[in-house]
C-alpha cells in the first residue's frame, strides 16, 4: 500500500532493491543524493501508479531506459548526476503527462528522439552534457517550456534553430558548447521572459546585438569564448 517514498539525503549507500516494482501502490519516488550505486531496476519505471521519479545526485547508480509503455503516469523523471547511459527511445512520446524531463549530466547518446516533440506538457526538459549527436528536432510544439537545457552536447556544427524564437515562454535558455555558428538571431529577441541565456563556448561572430538588452528581465548573459567582436551597446 505504499505511496510514497522519500529518502532524499539519507546515505543509504546501497543498490536500489528490486522488490521496489512490486509496490504497485507507488505514485511518487525521490531517492535524491542517497550515494545508491549498481544498476536501476527498469521494472520501477513500469509501475503502473508512478508519478514521479527523482535519483538526482547519485553519480554511482547506472541505468537505461527500455521502452516506455503508453499508460504511463510519469509526470517528473529527474535523473541528472547519475549514470544513466543508452539511447533515448522514440517511445517517450507515451509519456504523455510528462511535465519535467531532467536527465543532464549523464551519459545517454545517440540522436534526440524526434517523438520528444510530442511531450507537450513539458515545462522542463534538461538534456544537457550528454553524447547527443546529429541535429536538435524541432521543438517548437512544446509551447509551455519555461526551461530548456541543450548544453555540451556533440551535435552537428550549424545555425540557431528558428523554432526557438516561437517559445516565448522560456525563463532560462542554456545553448552553451552547442557548435552553433553564424550571428546572434534576432528571433531571439521574442524571448522577453528569459531570466538566464546562456550561450558560450560557440562559434558565435558579429557584434553583441543592441535589441538583446530590450530583454529585461534578463539577470544572467553569458556569451564567453565566442568569436564576437565591436563595442559592447550603450544600451547595455
Amino acid at each position: 500500500g505504499l505511496e510514497e517514498l522519500h529518502l532524499s539525503g539519507v546515505d543509504i549507500s546501497s543498490s536500489v532493491p528490486h522488490f521496489l516494482a512490486n509496490f504497485s501502490s507507488l505514485r511518487s519516488i525521490k531517492l535524491r543524493e542517497c550515494s545508491l550505486k549498481d544498476k536501476f531496476p527498469a521494472a520501477i519505471f513500469e509501475l503502473p501508479k508512478l508519478q514521479v521519479l527523482n535519483l538526482a545526485n547519485n553519480t554511482d547508480l547506472t541505468g537505461s531506459f527500455h521502452e516506455f509503455r503508453n499508460n504511463s503516469l510519469l509526470e517528473k523523471v529527474i535523473l541528472p548526476l547519475t549514470g544513466f547511459f543508452g539511447i533515448v527511445p522514440e517511445s517517450i512520446s507515451h509519456l504523455k503527462h510528462l511535465t519535467v524531463l531532467s536527465l543532464s549530466e549523464c551519459s545517454f547518446s545517440g540522436g534526440i528522439p524526434r517523438s520528444l516533440s510530442n511531450l507537450t506538457q513539458l515545462t522542463y526538459l534538461a538534456i544537457g552534457e550528454h553524447h547527443f549527436t546529429g541535429s536538435v528536432p524541432s521543438l517548437v510544439s512544446l509551447s509551455k517550456l519555461d526551461v530548456l537545457e541543450l548544453s555540451g552536447n556533440k551535435f552537428e556544427r550549424g545555425c540557431f534553430p528558428s523554432w526557438l524564437g516561437k517559445l516565448t515562454k522560456l525563463s532560462k535558455l542554456s545553448l552553451s558548447n552547442m557548435n552553433i555558428n553564424g550571428e546572434i538571431p534576432i528571433f531571439l529577441a521574442n524571448l522577453t521572459k528569459l531570466n538566464v541565456l546562456d550561450m558560450e563556448e560557440n562559434s558565435l561572430i558579429g557584434s553583441i546585438p543592441s535589441w538583446l538588452y530590450n530583454l529585461t528581465k534578463l539577470t544572467g548573459l553569458d556569451l564567453q569564448m565566442n568569436q564576437l567582436q565591436g563595442p559592447i551597446p550603450n544600451t547595455f
